[in-house]
């Protein structure tokens, strides 16, 4: 993403709300610096993956509400969303293979995450890796990776914001010597049909809470608290009856807690994870518990011209299920892991990286992923790149030991779903302002989890699928003076499934996707238009194409004070999403007043 740089006179980043946040920008430059993709700091130009990184400066001029608004604008992701207000990531064509981490740890092994619920008050950046990274991240890592750094610091705020469909925000971040503290309020209801294929649904509230808390006594040690909550209710309208139906509740509530220790090359964290999912749909009454502890590791050291990285994770997940008339189900997983991966320079412009990662997990036996990427240096602002790799997906607890639902029951027997991916890229920099990127890729997973029907017409969970897909993905970012930026990116690709192995193969997801943005500052305002679109879907819900178009204007009254407003789906569309059956929320306007101290 665009990043700014320099102001005149007094050298702060525009987005700086205390100084000089009012005056007008004279110079735009793109920050060449990644972390994700290597677990150590590098150049984006060195990395030998597909990134993508949104700044804080980025953050603001979105003014996102959820990392899943920020994930919606990158080329060769879609976003869908259920009546509940869930939210579901895909990359490349397929869900469930990507990681989410909140400083290089997992939210959640079992993809119980709420990235909707998240403090966006409380994020420094978000780095995003396309493509297999197993190795370095683990189970989950199979596409993707998008890691959430989170704030520590920073000038302290106070917002409120207001709109329609009863909208309501509050948000405030404040620092003093050390310590952080962000929360984010947020209210709508009557937000409108939400869902439509059989049943229509609408939303009557939706409330989310968030607060983030970190503590950096000194440059070894660092902890965080996290904990959000959200609650929904929606009403369902059955099309074929005309009548309303008993209403659907979810109530969701995160913890989790992070200390991490720093020295040289050497990283330590241990964490705790702590989830509550309540679901209500007329009578029946659905929870689901879980805890996650455990510890990360991981060193460099450099000999010789060679980089080495070696890590381990240990983690414990200890789960419970209830549903109606079967009482609680508990359920248990220990999972460990070691990696390495070697940097090593073998020409003047070449590097081979080389790198491995066991997976040890106690009720499904042990997974060998290997990887090997290929860097040549063009010259120092162009360079090509080879990645393969082997990745693997662990079956959910809840597909093995679960109850799920009436209709679908676990098997244990399930195996990982295991697969390979290949991708060639190459990267240029244009004069410190421009940035082009294009990768090819190709991947194949087999012993996909899916459903199959028994002989008393329920379904129970097997590997019986397998899913590939190969395209291409380009993206333009360029940063001018004067105050204009832009950036394009389109992807194209052929996502296909097969439901079991004599079956014929069938399209899953959008095979053409594109993504624009501009904006424009201007003294004290700045205008911020965000478009993505997509065409060429077809699966059991939707056929046509989508167009979602954002804008957020800023107006900075003074050094403290700002004015924004925020117009989602601003050409009212009712499209569907890319998967599902979740249409874009109705047009919503929010007018945001913010005071810096």
């Amino acid at each position: 993403m665009m990043k700014r740089l320099a102001l005149p006179l007094c050298g702060l980043l525009l987005a700086s709300p205390s100084v000089g946040a009012a005056e007008e920008l004279s110079e735009y430059i793109l920050d060449p610096n990644y972390v994700t993709a290597s677990r150590y700091e590098k150049k984006d130009l060195d990395i030998p993956a597909s990134t993508q990184v949104f700044t804080q400066e980025d953050l603001q001029a979105m003014n996102a509400k959820s990392v899943m608004e920020v994930l919606a604008h990158i080329p060769g992701f879609s976003v869908s969303e259920s009546p509940s207000g869930n939210g579901s990531p895909g990359i490349r064509g397929i869900t469930g293979h990507l990681s989410i981490l909140i400083n290089g740890i997992p939210l959640s092994t079992e993809s119980y995450y709420q990235m909707g619920t998240l403090s966006m008050g409380g994020i420094e950046r978000i780095e995003v890796v396309k493509g297999g990274s197993a190795v370095l991240y683990g189970s989950r890592a199979s596409v993707g990776v998008v890691n959430i750094i989170t704030k520590k610091g920073g000038a302290s705020s106070l917002a409120v914001g207001v709109g329609n469909h009863s909208q309501k925000a509050v948000s405030g971040n404040f620092s003093s010597e050390g310590l952080s503290l962000s929360l984010d309020w947020y209210h709508t209801k009557d937000a409108g049909l939400v869902y439509d294929s059989s049943t229509q649904y609408y939303r009557k509230f939706l409330k989310r809470r968030s607060l983030m808390m970190q503590y950096e006594p000194n440059e070894h040690w660092n902890f965080m608290y996290l904990y959000n909550d959200k609650a929904n209710l929606c009403t369902r309208f059955v099309k074929a009856t005309g009548k309303e139906d008993s209403p659907w509740r979810n109530d969701t509530r995160y913890t989790m807690l992070q200390g991490t220790y720093k020295a040289d090359d050497l990283r330590l964290t241990a964490y705790y994870q702590d989830r509550t999912w309540d679901s209500h749909l007329g009578p029946r009454h659905n929870t689901d518990k879980g805890k996650h502890y455990g510890i990360d590791v991981v060193n460099q050291w450099h000999f010789k011209g060679t980089n080495l990285t070696v890590g381990g994770r240990y983690e414990a997940i200890r789960a419970a299920q209830l549903s109606p008339g079967r009482g609680w189900n508990d359920r248990n997983r220990n999972h460990g892991s070691l990696y390495f991966m070697t940097e090593t320079p073998v020409a003047e412009r070449t590097t081979v990286l080389v790198g491995a990662r066991e997976v040890f997990t106690g009720d499904s036996g042990n997974a060998f992923c290997p990887q090997v990427q290929v860097l040549q240096k063009l010259s120092d602002k162009e360079s090509v790149y080879l990645n393969v790799n082997k990745s693997l997906l662990e079956p959910a607890l809840s597909q093995r030991y679960g109850y799920m639902s009436t209709t679908t029951t676990p098997n244990p027997d399930l195996k990982p779903e295991i697969g390979w991916m290949y991708e060639v890229g190459w990267k240029r920099s244009v004069n410190d302002h421009g940035l082009v990127k294009v990768g090819l890729y190709h991947m194949k997973i087999d012993d996909r989890i899916s459903t199959r029907r028994l002989a008393d017409g329920t379904s129970q969970y097997y590997n019986v699928a397998s899913y590939k897909n190969t395209g291409v993905e380009v993206s333009y970012e360029w940063a001018v003076p004067k105050g204009l930026s832009y950036g394009v990116g389109f992807s194209y690709g052929d996502p296909q499934a097969q439901t079991s192995s004599t079956s014929p193969w069938a399209r899953t997801d959008q095979r053409l996707g594109a993504h624009g943005e501009v904006r424009y500052t201007m003294g004290k305002t700045s205008v911020n238009l965000f478009a993505n679109y997509a065409s060429q879907r077809y699966n059991s819900d939707v056929t046509g194409s989508l167009l979602s178009v954002d804008m957020n204007v800023r107006y900075q009254m003074t050094a403290q004070d700002e004015l924004s407003l925020k117009v989602s789906n601003l050409l009212n569309r009712s499209d569907f999403r890319a998967t599902g059956s979740a249409v874009l929320p109705e047009r919503n306007i929010l007018l945001t007043y913010e005071r810096s101290f």
